[in-house]
């Protein structure tokens, strides 16, 4: 992971570095007047810009890190409460009745529900083993 960073330096200026830590990319610092930021050449202008993107592009992918690691455990929260309202429906019907693809994709609700009676038909031709 790399590393972007703009701070004061001096009265006027600013120490601009961006580098990729144990990799052969090359290691970037320099220092710029931003007091004369109007005259600065095209390298210059560059730079700054370069390294004001890679700064957010990284402040970005570390949010997006932290937001991807909670998601997990709030899907698998989801997941659960979907299954137990699905089980919770099925118990409350004397009979299950469902195709072979329904009962596929909502196996782990009618297992938990435990019916007494689950009918399986397909609509479709079922070819056999």
């Amino acid at each position: 992971e790399g590393f972007a960073e703009i701070r004061p330096n001096s009265l006027m200026g600013v120490m601009i570095s961006y580098g990729i830590p144990n990799s052969d990319a090359p290691y970037f610092s320099s220092e710029l007047d931003v007091s004369s930021m109007l005259y600065w050449g095209i390298e210059s202008k560059h730079m700054f810009v370069l390294s004001l993107l890679r700064l957010q592009f990284h402040r970005l992918t570390d949010k997006f890190s932290d937001l991807a690691s909670k998601l997990g455990p709030l899907q698998d929260e989801v997941r659960a409460a979907r299954l137990a309202e699905e089980a919770r429906a099925l118990r409350s019907v004397p009979v299950v009745g469902a195709t072979l693809l329904g009962a596929l994709l909502h196996m782990d609700a009618v297992s938990a529900a435990e019916p007494a009676v689950l009918l399986v038909e397909e609509a479709g031709e079922v070819p056999e083993a």
